[in-house]
């Protein structure tokens, strides 16, 4: 980002504090994919969200991994957002998985603002993902597998950096059951990981660069997305 786009994000910034009410409270999206949804939110850092612009990159990916019957994991899932806008989109089952105890309590406070949407179709658990070599972890495998899950058609991962020792944890269910993927990667090094962990699976990602207008926060200067079908078809 340039130093004009700075300036012009922080008057829009210095325009938006002065306008909008404070403080968090349940507030329905107006626009976007996640139009109608009821979230906690809190304008001094939501208003993308709530004015349909966050990670708009990814809508186009979403609708066409995430179909009507669709088996979601949504890895990282922090409020709770991605899981409710693939249960509106038509899933059938959706598992939040996210290791911060407070988020996963405002996942429940924003399922429970949804519940005609989420009753019995989204679920959370609170655990960290990795690749079993780390204690008290859990794989994507085992949790597929477990009794109490079930195994995705469509996963979408946002863990911060440790995104690729998530594909190491889930090396069964790549080879054999070849769910689609969402994987935001944050860093090059952790990219180039995944790349090569998918390729290896017989996938064929693709790059999704961050919008230059009006971007999301992003925590370091290379942090963009995976996007891997499961199935045959090539992506657009």
């Amino acid at each position: 980002m340039d130093r004009e786009d700075e300036d012009r994000l922080g008057l829009l910034q210095r325009i938006k504090n002065g306008v909008l009410p404070n403080g968090p409270a349940v507030r329905t999206l107006r626009f976007g994919i996640g139009r109608g949804l009821r979230l906690e939110l809190d304008f001094q850092r939501d208003t993308r969200l709530y004015l349909g612009l966050y990670e708009r990159e990814l809508n186009s990916w979403l609708r066409s991994f995430c179909r009507p019957g669709s088996l979601c994991f949504d890895v990282g899932a922090d409020a709770g957002y991605d899981a409710l806008v693939m249960a509106r989109l038509g899933a059938k089952r959706v598992l939040s998985i996210e290791c911060r105890g407070e988020a996963v309590r405002k996942i429940q406070r924003n399922f429970g603002a949804n519940s005609e949407l989420t009753s019995s179709r989204c679920e959370v658990m609170e655990a960290f993902v990795s690749n079993g070599t780390v204690n008290n972890t859990v794989t994507l495998d085992k949790v597929a597998a477990s009794g109490d899950a079930f195994v995705p058609g469509f996963i979408k991962i946002d863990i911060e950096g440790s995104e690729g020792e998530a594909l190491e944890g889930a090396a069964r269910l790549l080879a054999e059951h070849k769910p689609d993927l969402i994987v935001e990667t944050h860093g090059l090094a952790v990219e180039e990981q995944c790349v090569q962990l998918l390729r290896g699976h017989g996938y064929t990602p693709v790059v999704i660069d961050a919008r230059k207008w009006l971007p999301d926060y992003r925590p370091s200067q290379h942090n963009r997305w995976l996007v891997a079908r499961g199935r045959d078809e090539q992506l657009a």
